[in-house]
């Protein structure tokens, strides 16, 4: 995966500052994932074409809103359609954007982590959950 000077850093810092998140990277699809527990929220690496993306998990809906505002975010590649979308680092999508775009994505990981998980998550950092 080649390095997106304009992207990288304030992706690893914005993912990494969420409660219980770590990331790992795997090799056999040259990318860096993201995950809070086990599940796996965002995922940084590149389409067959070698653009950059950022790959994340939104609400059903969200990402139909994003993509019809901004067409450097497209449905996630190599992932469901519905959950997953990749914006292309390399496109016109402003940073308030890119960040704002963790926001509503951990919902559905919370949603999909076990009860005591969260309990534990969310007595670590409350606020997380009142996103």
């Amino acid at each position: 995966m080649k390095p997106c000077q304009k992207w990288d850093q304030l992706i690893e810092q914005t993912a990494l500052e969420l409660t219980g998140a770590t990331r790992d990277y795997q090799p056999e699809w040259d990318a860096v994932r993201y995950f809070i527990g086990e599940l796996m929220f965002a995922m940084r690496g590149e389409n067959k074409n070698g653009d950059s993306l950022l790959t994340l998990k939104l609400p059903i809906g969200d990402g139909e809103i994003l993509r019809s505002h901004y067409p450097d975010i497209i449905p996630g590649y190599h992932m469901n359609k519905q959950h997953w979308n990749s914006l292309l680092l390399a496109g016109d999508v402003p940073e308030p954007v890119l960040i704002e775009y963790f926001t509503p994505m951990i919902l559905p990981v919370f949603n999909w982590i076990p009860a005591v998980h969260t309990l534990i998550l969310a007595t670590i950092h409350k606020s997380i959950l009142a996103i």
